[in-house]
């Protein structure tokens, strides 16, 4: 069941069924409105976007892992509101044929809004925490060139630091 979102639900004292049970009445269906404003433009020298968005969550639904140390198991919790505004900037040339540069910029910045969320018996404020496992800014290069019938290319990327929890106390460094 594993790559499913309740695939991994339950544990050797607590089934799936069990976890979805429990859940039922705390979960509800997870709402958002999204809002985009962008610009494109292509030519045979540059091609090039750029956009805004803003997105509002409504019962937004996080995978968490509850129970004791020793055997613990995922659920879902219902953690509330969440805004996110975000950007994305990308530009590619071709300074001449079968050579293509891009270079690709997003910034994201999404925060929980809930002050009281049930967790583990007691209740813990979320509210101006950061999304996890989603880095703030991201940038990508590209270098592709094509001859004939042989291609070369390299890329790379870069990811800022990200929270691995929804506190925001433990982190992935850039």
């Amino acid at each position: 069941n594993g790559g499913t979102p309740w695939g991994e639900l339950g544990n050797a004292k607590n089934s799936a069924q069990q976890v979805v049970d429990e859940n039922k009445s705390k979960l509800r269906p997870e709402r958002t409105w999204n809002y985009v404003v962008g610009y494109r433009y292509n030519s045979a020298f540059f091609s090039g976007s750029a956009d805004f968005y803003h997105t509002e969550y409504y019962n937004r639904l996080a995978g968490i892992t509850s129970g004791p140390v020793n055997n613990t198991y995922s659920a879902y919790l219902n953690v509330g509101r969440e805004t996110m505004n975000g950007a994305d900037v990308l530009g590619t040339i071709r300074p001449f044929h079968g050579l293509e540069i891009t270079s690709s910029f997003s910034w994201k910045d999404a925060e929980y809004k809930s002050t009281a969320v049930p967790y583990n018996g007691s209740t813990i404020s979320l509210k101006g925490k950061h999304q996890v496992f989603y880095p703030k800014f991201m940038y990508k290069a590209n270098v592709n060139y094509t001859y004939r019938r042989a291609s070369f290319n390299f890329n790379t990327t870069y990811s800022s630091a990200m929270a691995m929890t929804y506190t925001n106390d433990v982190k992935v460094p850039s």
